[in-house]
């Protein structure tokens, strides 16, 4: 048994070498206030970068633009290329990649993500600076937050979850069913869905959550999934959050939900208006 979980680990990580989320349930867009990104160890060697011909460790993720030189994502997005961990940070404009030198990047990102060990989501987020004005149109950041209304999500990347198998002799100690991303495309994916209520969530609360299902493929109830941590959510068009992680009790579960880092409270805002 040992085996197969190990086994199966290693073809996890095959075929998911890159961290962070996308939406499942989404329409294809374009919006060129939503960008992807990704960060990774460049591999040398004679001058030329090898880094794709290598099974190596990086994070994908979705920005969104705040300026004609900054973005705004999720830290834990981010944290290793700040850290010095990964050397390589590239966007991607109209389809091309773009290839930024450290030099020419800031990245801010609160101390209360580090002192909480990137665990708590009311902390993962970072402005990301350029030394060139990349971009043309920008979000606003919404100063207040409708816990009744819609929001919609942005993500790239992955949108479906398949069904991997259900009640196999092979793999007995999955379960009954198990279910794993499917990489589809680099396209930008925006959904809707509401936010789980609760009677103390207002502007100034750290987070929230949505609730979907795992097979959903409904526009209109589509959650964050593998390949877009950082992501926009939004109310008329205005920035209430970003998406910050999947929680999912186990790989049998058909239930998701997805915890929203809140950008209305005020700290925060002080914090990205402080860097903008």
């Amino acid at each position: 048994m040992r085996l197969y979980s190990i086994t199966l680990k290693i073809l996890l990580l095959i075929l998911i070498p890159f961290s962070a989320f996308s939406i499942v349930g989404g329409k294809v867009i374009e919006d060129d206030r939503v960008i992807r990104f990704q960060t990774s160890k460049m591999v040398m060697y004679e001058g030329k970068d090898y880094s794709g011909m290598i099974l190596k460790e990086g994070s994908k993720g979705t920005a969104n633009v705040i300026s004609s030189n900054k973005i705004l994502t999720s830290a834990h997005a981010v944290e290793k290329f700040y850290l010095n961990k990964f050397n390589k940070f590239s966007i991607f404009i109209n389809g091309k990649e773009q290839i930024i030198n450290r030099s020419e990047i800031k990245i801010r990102i609160p101390d209360e993500y580090f002192k909480s060990n990137g665990l708590k989501c009311q902390f993962d987020y970072a402005v990301v600076e350029f030394n060139t004005d990349f971009f043309s149109r920008s979000f606003n950041l919404a100063s207040d937050f409708f816990k009744n209304e819609e929001v919609s999500l942005y993500g790239y990347g992955v949108h479906k979850f398949l069904k991997f198998y259900e009640k196999s002799f092979w793999l007995p100690l999955l379960g009954d069913q198990f279910y794993f991303w499917k990489m589809e495309d680099k396209n930008l994916r925006v959904g809707s869905n509401f936010p789980v209520l609760s009677e103390d969530l207002t502007c100034e609360s750290s987070s929230f959550f949505i609730e979907s299902t795992k097979n959903n493929e409904s526009a209109l109830d589509a959650y964050a999934a593998l390949g877009s941590s950082g992501g926009a959510v939004t109310q008329s068009d205005q920035i209430v959050g970003l998406i910050c992680r999947i929680k999912t009790p186990d790989g049998a579960s058909k239930k998701v939900f997805n915890e929203i880092t809140l950008i209305t409270n005020q700290k925060i805002l002080d914090f990205i208006n402080l860097n903008n």
